[in-house]
């Protein structure tokens, strides 16, 4: 059965198998389409009459690198982080092949709060106010937490890391791998320089731990009191905290000179996050991985570009985002250059 034919009877019976216990469903609707996955906002009670509010996130064949739906993986990496300090979706159950949805889905419980659109009005609103309020500061100790986190003791280093090369080589041979896949409709000499420059400057003092491969204000929802939950771990790496740092701190991440991603200035988001984490910002690892975040970044958009070629990408999102390669690659010859 598809997402598009699922009903408030099928979806209790099936919620009550994975669940084992009683759930009335009185309400499902599908909220969010996104790269790799459908969520779809399930309302109803327990079996004590309780109201019981959940997310069941769906995963779909995945449309852009570096997208590998690896769904189980996923699954682990939320389980693993409830035994953490990090603000994370509190996830249920795990279903591989769902009767329901007809892919493998993640349910989980519901969190309050709402994700900032940086470029709706709604969004920029928020962000702008965000600048002055508790929001920035906790922006920047929630990362701290993640960076925090003792990766081994709660099994995140054996379900991250790559076995065969470490974080950056591994995912850099990804995207050499990918730029070779996508020559039929993007060649650039700025990104060839910077994947040699990379490969080549590789540092030797790396600190690998737990990233959260994405972080940025979209990906958190906010609430009355400030930040609510870290969403969206599927990118999640074993990797050195400053690939979070670079991409936050990213300009393709914010409208607002001087800030971190428009929601707190960035001498603010230095101090908290130094104050909180163990692991001081190296000024040469974050400058190697800005460039290393920004080619990943056209490595995207490339491939976003090559599924939109080949008519194999019905994701018009995508199809939008490969007209930023030119801006990605000036800011791949901006942070070479920095």
């Amino acid at each position: 059965m598809s997402g598009e034919q699922v009903t408030i009877e099928d979806t209790g019976r099936y919620l009550s198998r994975l669940l084992d216990k009683k759930i009335d469903v009185v309400g499902i609707k599908r909220a969010a389409v996104g790269w790799s996955d459908d969520v779809y906002m399930i309302s109803g009670a327990d079996e004590l009459g309780q109201p019981l509010e959940l997310v069941a996130r769906v995963t779909r064949e995945a449309s852009a690198y570096p997208l590998v739906a690896e769904p189980r993986k996923h699954f682990e990496t939320l389980r693993a982080l409830q035994e953490t300090q990090v603000p994370g979706p509190i996830a249920l159950a795990f279903d591989e092949s769902s009767s329901l949805f007809g892919a493998p889905t993640i349910v989980m419980r519901r969190s309050n709060g709402v994700a900032p659109i940086p470029w709706s009005p709604e969004g920029s609103a928020f962000l702008r106010r965000a600048r002055t309020g508790v929001e920035g500061r906790q922006f920047a100790a929630v990362v701290a937490a993640v960076h925090n986190v003792d990766a081994t003791a709660v099994g995140l280093r054996d379900l991250l890391a790559d076995v065969e090369q470490e974080h950056p080589r591994g995912e850099l041979a990804g995207m050499v791998r990918v730029y070779g896949e996508v020559a039929n409709v993007f060649r650039s000499p700025i990104v060839e320089d910077a994947l040699h420059w990379l490969d080549q400057e590789v540092p030797a003092n790396l600190s690998p731990g737990l990233a959260h491969g994405d972080y940025r204000p979209s990906n958190i929802l906010f609430d009355g009191s400030g930040l609510s939950v870290l969403l969206d771990w599927e990118l999640a790496q074993f990797a050195d905290p400053h690939y979070d740092l670079a991409w936050a701190m990213s300009p393709f991440n914010r409208t607002v000179p001087g800030t971190v991603a428009d929601i707190v200035d960035v001498t603010t988001f230095r101090e908290v996050y130094e104050s909180e984490c163990v692991t001081r910002i190296d000024e040469s690892l974050l400058h190697y991985f800005t460039v290393y975040v920004h080619v990943r970044q056209a490595m995207i958009f490339a491939s976003a570009l090559q599924g939109a070629v080949k008519e194999s990408m019905k994701d018009l999102r995508m199809t939008r985002a490969a007209a930023a390669l030119s801006r990605t690659e000036a800011l791949i010859l901006e942070s070479l250059s920095g």
